[in-house]
């Protein structure tokens, strides 16, 4: 068995628990607004560090459609159903604007067409029905008040320019650049919220039919033959309090006690492979940072756990 392989596969494997159904729903939903409405009505979507923004960014992208031959008057170019941008760390209008016609391909401002003239020609040329800005908190969060109120004036410019959905993706971020101009506001009705998902004992919740799943497909893809089930009431809350019920967090362990069992070569997932896992990681929401969750009672961690 090819191990790189096969931890590249669980990598790809894609959960879709109710925020992440939500959120996608939510955004094709405000697409067809905006299309059968002829008025942008766009999705704002905000969530802390590893609550799943960016995997549902790729994942819109790929619902959205692969680019396809299209004949235009200037020759033949390639559809973009959707521009997906995730923005630098220090953004401004006119990086932005850059970056956008980089991804449409297009090499240099014309002499006499302003960049956004540019951009918006292309985006209807191009049939793009998406817009996704992601970590948007890096242009909403940062510069002084008129550095923000011009960003507000340059997307309500994009917005009206295009008529295409935009959708604003980030960590929490200043929604005073949206908020003060109604016209802007307005056009983004669509209001989406990750959180970090939520531990409950109950065998049917949500968490722990995650967890399940996680282990059915470890085995599956492992072959193993383990008696270990992480969707139990001990592994769910020693990978809750791991955690903090952080998808990231959760996907980084499950990453490496797997690869350690691989390795292993004895065809099974054992609770010391967390235990050594957790060692040589530091998990953000993690809880009670000097126990290891793995090697302490079920009764000590729902102490923790309930704290």
């Amino acid at each position: 068995m090819d191990i790189k392989e096969t931890l590249t596969k669980f990598s790809k494997y894609t959960i879709l628990h109710s925020q992440y159904q939500n959120a996608i729903e939510t955004v094709l939903t405000s697409i067809d607004t905006t299309e059968e409405c002829a008025d942008p009505s766009c999705p704002m979507m905000m969530g802390e560090s590893g609550t799943g923004k960016s995997s549902i960014c790729k994942r819109l992208e790929q619902l959205m459609g692969r680019p396809v031959p299209l004949l235009t008057a200037d020759g033949l170019e390639n559809t973009l159903p959707c521009l997906y941008l995730e923005l630098p760390a220090r953004p401004t209008i006119n990086s932005v604007a850059g970056k956008m016609l980089e991804r449409l391909q297009i090499a240099t401002a014309s002499k006499g067409t302003s960049a956004e003239g540019q951009i918006l020609t292309a985006l209807k040329r191009r049939q793009t029905r998406l817009v996704i800005l992601d970590e948007f908190q890096n242009f909403a969060n940062k510069g002084a008040a008129i550095t923000k109120a011009e960003t507000c004036g340059w997307i309500k410019y994009m917005l009206n320019g295009s008529g295409i959905t935009f959708l604003l993706s980030g960590e929490p971020f200043d929604k005073g650049i949206i908020e003060p101009l109604n016209q802007v506001s307005a056009r983004f009705p669509y209001r989406i919220t990750l959180s970090n998902l939520k531990y409950s004992a109950d065998p049917q919740s949500e968490f722990r039919t995650i967890l399940g799943l996680f282990s059915a497909e470890i085995e599956k893809l492992g072959q193993f033959h383990s008696d270990l089930f992480l969707g139990d009431e001990h592994m769910s809350a020693a990978l809750y309090m791991a955690s903090g019920g952080n998808m990231r967090g959760i996907r980084r362990l499950l990453h490496a006690a797997f690869k350690r069992a691989l390795i292993r070569g004895d065809g099974r997932l054992s609770i010391e492979d967390f235990a050594d896992a957790i060692k040589g990681l530091y998990l953000t929401n993690r809880i009670l940072r000097d126990k290891n969750p793995f090697l302490i009672a079920t009764r000590e961690i729902m102490k923790a756990i309930s704290r």
